[in-house]
């Protein structure tokens, strides 16, 4: 029973992500707030230098970028005032791994230790 709850679970959500890319693919247009948050060397390398090429593809979107520490960023985002957080991880903890139900960990960058 708990495999079977888990697979239709994840049927709805590829079903929830087919609309959306059918909607983006169809023309939608991208309207609203985006609250994204992360560590200063993420925004300030990736997001805050593309803001101006996503500025004309976008213009009824507004970017709110937040900075803070990744636990600060983590309880924002368990408390819905962000909409998505990039923070930089370990693999070596089970904690950090952890989320909240409705949350996704999406890797971007896998990176081994150097010495």
């Amino acid at each position: 029973p708990a495999g079977l709850a888990m697979a239709e679970a994840a049927e709805e959500i590829e079903r929830a992500l087919s609309v959306a890319r059918a909607r983006m693919e169809g023309g939608a247009e991208l309207a609203g707030i985006v609250r994204v948050g992360g560590f200063s060397s993420f925004l300030r390398t990736i997001v805050i230098p593309r803001l101006p090429e996503w500025r004309p593809q976008y213009p009824q979107l507004q970017i709110r970028i937040v900075e803070d520490d990744p636990p600060a960023l983590m309880r924002l985002l368990r408390r819905r005032e962000l909409d998505a957080v990039v923070v930089e991880r370990d693999s070596a903890t089970a904690e950090q791994r952890s989320l909240p139900a409705g949350m996704s960990e999406e890797p971007l960058l896998d990176e081994p230790w150097k010495l």
